[in-house]
């Protein structure tokens, strides 16, 4: 059985070609880049057992705003891997 990712590769090409003009424009770079590292951040800690939602995730990155019911140390881990990337 043959496998054709030819389709897949053109596709990942054009898209791939996109990113320069992007980021040209600086605020749909800006906005995609700040909402991917929330992202990245939610997932990453969630992956490591950390509780929060995305929401909360956002909420202690954007606005230094908490919820009861999380240990501080799951702040700290947000905030910590937000800053590194």
């Amino acid at each position: 059985m043959e496998i054709n990712i030819t389709d897949e590769i053109k596709q990942i090409i054009r898209i791939k070609d996109q990113i320069p003009a992007l980021q040209e424009n600086g605020m749909v770079w800006e906005t995609f880049m700040k909402d991917m590292s929330y992202r990245l951040s939610w997932n990453s800690n969630s992956l490591e057992g950390n509780t929060l939602s995305l929401d909360e995730t956002i909420n202690v990155v954007e606005y230094d705003r908490v919820c009861s019911g999380h240990a501080y140390s799951e702040y700290r881990e947000v905030i910590s891997l937000c800053q590194a990337i």
